[in-house]
């Protein structure tokens, strides 16, 4: 038996056996509404041992793709797979079409793979964008148009880049991404959003700029749900 957790970008494997080296991990949830699969690429081992009849293994870890009982695969990093035509094509056409599809702040967490990387060029407000910031990738979302040619501090390294760019909150564990503390109201925490801090799930029980350890009464700690792959 295998049992997981992931928290900010880490997914943490618990087996009664060793684990064998495993490129990809599918990781299934069930929901009274849905069942949602969820395949991981594991990347660097971070951190081995053995304790208690257990063994764990830490490994970074980068979403491929993310199923649900309604539908096919929403996403697929084929940037991180074997480099091909078909799959450059593939990718060029699922980013082309990302932007004409409305989703949700959960759904665009949920297929941030699709997202293109950030990278130096000119931004209109809407636009999305993957990006690491505090050593958590996420998505971003552009707030005010801008280039970086005539404004080389909008980075997410540079001192303007929270004055243009917002984070995206999830509503559920799984979209949980890692704390971003807010600079303005329009990336305030809501009721019912949920974010990750210090490997720790918080669930944002009133409107919020600041972290649990500022604002302990907005913020509610949640359980992380282990689920057997």
């Amino acid at each position: 038996m295998i049992e997981y957790t992931y928290i900010d970008n880490i997914l943490r494997l618990k087996s009664d056996a060793p684990i064998s080296p495993s490129s990809h991990v599918t990781v299934r949830r069930e929901d009274s509404d849905k069942i949602t699969a969820t395949v991981y690429r594991l990347g660097r081992l971070l951190k081995a041992e053995q304790s208690g009849g257990y063994y764990y293994r830490w490994y970074g870890a980068a979403p491929e793709s993310v199923t649900t009982d309604n539908g096919p695969a929403l996403a697929r990093q084929l940037r991180e797979l074997p480099s091909s035509e078909e799959a450059k094509a593939a990718m060029a056409l699922a980013r082309a079409m990302l932007p004409t599809v409305a989703l949700t702040a959960d759904q665009t967490i949920a297929v941030s793979a699709l997202c293109a990387p950030w990278a130096e060029g000119a931004y209109q407000p809407g636009d999305i964008r993957l990006a690491e910031y505090g050593g958590a990738a996420q998505p971003w979302k552009c707030r005010q148009g801008h280039n970086t040619w005539e404004h080389p501090d909008i980075r997410p390294d540079g001192a303007a880049w929270r004055t243009f760019w917002i984070p995206f909150h999830g509503t559920t564990p799984e979209t949980a991404q890692a704390f971003v503390a807010p600079t303005m109201s329009e990336d305030r925490y809501r009721p019912g959003e949920y974010m990750r801090k210090d490997g720790q799930l918080w669930r944002c029980a009133r409107d919020t700029a600041y972290a649990p350890e500022d604002d302990p009464g907005a913020w509610e700690a949640a359980e992380i749900d282990t689920k057997v792959v």
